[in-house]
């Protein structure tokens, strides 16, 4: 069982994998209500992902086959009316062999086509483009020949840029990674694209869309023939001159056995983990600090150093920073603990049975007027104290029902004695 949240937690989405060949693989819920607003049969490579709701948490973007419908989710009144109108009055954008969608600002979606059957000989590769939902502009991507089977949308925070990553064939066997990045600052056509290209087997990109960063975790070309592959992190800046975009190299951190990378959001943090299920390094992780800029050769660089390295959870099988990029979510199928970038353990559940799937709550960002954001901080410990003993009850149910049942066996005792007296 998987999940997925709308920022503001109104709307929540759950998917059983395909567990179940019923009409209800995904669920749309009005959390508060604990109603279903809608459910789908999942289709052919449906995910999760194929759910995607905008930042402000105002609408929701929906991939089916060779379609994607959009919902204003403002109001869950609107919302259910919607869900109910006939598809000739729903708001739809026709994209054959959809795959993937990501929102922009502005009411931009991106958009990513490609056959999963790929036949190079008579099938157009990849489709590319920019769609505002509202107005129902299009803007055009730079043409891709090749398959973007692996390819993922990421979206700047500050909306001023998008980019992608597909992959390249170079020879048989033996792929590149091309990551392009297209400029929204400037509106005219064509639209301006830049790129970087890695040409050895990339495992896993992580991006900070506060800070106009990302990591890229590849393959040491000169460990691939032996027992253990080394991995190499390499760490790029996004930056604008004269409105138009570089990529900067800024960092680079080789002899890693750990495959994945993953940058805070709030640009002083990184950690490397392994969670690959044949990996012998299954369970390790190193947590690192970005610190003490400097030039070199004239270009602006940053230090990467390890506050902890090689740590071990066994059997580890998720890994995730939360949004204020301070604390990470880590465990296995029978309990999670939460780390700090320094190393420390905060907290840990090993009573917890079964876990499919571990979040953390969105962030959502205030828009209140300053009186009342004030005197909201002014209270935060008492309200923040509420909900952790409610969240505290939740999370422990198993500890909490201990608890009760040795209450309830203290007080039967007591109430023999007394009898007995």
């Amino acid at each position: 069982m998987d999940a997925k949240f709308s920022s503001d937690e109104r709307v929540i989405i759950t998917s059983n994998n395909g567990s179940t060949v019923s009409r209800e693989n995904f669920i749309v819920w009005a959390l508060e209500e604990q109603i279903k607003i809608k459910t789908y049969k999942s289709h052919s490579n449906q995910s999760l992902d194929s759910f995607q709701f905008s930042e402000n948490a105002q609408s929701l973007a929906i991939v089916l086959q060779h379609e994607v419908v959009v919902f204003t989710i403002s109001s869950l009144d609107d919302f259910k009316r919607q869900v109910k109108l006939a598809e000739e009055e729903q708001n739809i954008l026709k994209a054959p062999h959809v795959q993937k969608v990501a929102w922009l600002r502005g009411g931009w979606i991106m958009v990513m086509c490609f056959e999963i059957d790929y036949n190079p000989v008579n099938v157009a590769a990849t489709r590319l483009f920019l769609y505002n939902v509202e107005t129902r502009q299009e803007r055009k991507w730079r043409a891709w020949s090749e398959h973007a089977k692996n390819g993922e949308i990421f979206v700047s925070e500050r909306g001023d840029w998008v980019a992608i990553s597909l992959r390249k064939f170079i020879k048989k066997n033996h792929y590149a990674t091309v990551i392009q990045i297209g400029n929204l600052l400037r509106k005219e056509e064509p639209l301006e694209i830049t790129s970087l290209e890695v040409k050895d087997e990339v495992d896993s990109i992580s991006w900070d869309w506060h800070n106009n960063r990302f990591a890229v975790v590849s393959e040491d070309e000169a460990t691939k023939k032996g027992i253990n592959v080394r991995f190499v992190v390499s760490f790029y800046e996004i930056a604008f001159k004269n409105k138009s975009i570089e990529i900067g190299k800024i960092g680079e951190i080789r002899d890693n056995l750990q495959n994945r990378v993953v940058l805070a959001s709030n640009g002083n943090f990184f950690a490397l983990y392994n969670i690959t299920e044949e990996s012998p390094e299954k369970g390790k992780f190193s947590l690192g600090l970005i610190s003490r800029e400097g030039k070199d050769k004239g270009k602006r660089t940053l230090n990467f150093e390890f506050t902890k390295q090689n740590l071990i959870v066994s059997g580890m099988n998720f890994f995730h920073v939360d949004n204020s990029g301070r604390f990470i979510l880590l465990g296995t199928e029978k309990g999670y603990q939460i780390w700090n970038f320094i190393g420390e353990i905060i907290t840990k559940d090993t009573l917890q049975k079964n876990i499919f799937d571990v979040q953390w709550r969105p962030r959502v960002m205030t828009e209140l007027p300053e009186e009342e954001e004030r005197a909201l901080i002014e209270s935060e410990k008492e309200i923040r104290k509420k909900y952790e003993e409610q969240d505290d009850k939740r999370i422990n149910v198993l500890k909490y029902e201990k608890e009760a049942a040795r209450l309830q066996q203290k007080q039967s005792f007591l109430q023999y004695i007394a009898n007995k007296n």
